[in-house]
Order: C-alpha cells, then sequence, then structure tokens
C-alpha cells in the first residue's frame, strides 16, 4: 500500500535513516496524463487531485501545519482554491466560534 504526503525537507535524512521509501514528486499538481487526455484536461485533473489531496490531509487533523506546507508547495494557479479549502475547513471545524447575526 501507498500513501502520498507533504514532506518538509528538513525530515529526509531522518526519513533516509529509518528507511523509509518514497519517490518525489517536487510539482504535486504536475500533469501526468498529458498523451491520453491532452494539455488541458490533465492539467485540470492534476489540479483537482492536487487539491483533493490537500483537503483531505488538513480535514484528517493529524498536523496542523499542513496548511502551511501546501500553501508553499501549491502552484500559483492554485493558491487560491487552496486558501479557499483551507478558510472552508477552518469554518468547519470551528464553526461554535462564530456568531450568527440576524
Amino acid at each position: 500500500m501507498f500513501y502520498q504526503v507533504a514532506v518538509n525537507r528538513p525530515y529526509f535524512p531522518w526519513l533516509l535513516l529509518h528507511r523509509f521509501k518514497f519517490q518525489l514528486e517536487l510539482d504535486p499538481a504536475k500533469p501526468v496524463d498529458v498523451r491520453v487526455h491532452g494539455e488541458w484536461v490533465a492539467t485540470r485533473n492534476a489540479d483537482a487531485r492536487f487539491l483533493q489531496d490537500a483537503v483531505e490531509a488538513i480535514s484528517s487533523g493529524r498536523s496542523p501545519g499542513l496548511e502551511l506546507c501546501y500553501r508553499q508547495i501549491a502552484p500559483s494557479r492554485l493558491q487560491i482554491p487552496l486558501e479557499w479549502a483551507i478558510l472552508s475547513h477552518d469554518i468547519l471545524v470551528n464553526s461554535s466560534l462564530f456568531i450568527y447575526q440576524y
């Protein structure tokens, strides 16, 4: 079984020391199926996959630092959708902190 995770670079030596096997993807939003779908569709699929992975990782609540990590690695075209996803998650998790006025 394999997992896709975001890891900060300072942890690479520790992972290597403990014999973790990993494949680096320097651009997680890079289109991989261009030959099959064409550039436009492949880019949209990669963007959707990146955002889905980011939302699932952030929503898991396992690491509060994931938001910062995803902000740093997100391509410029995904910065605004990522911020919306993070904001939506924060609102859902902290909805009791908001006061509704009618």
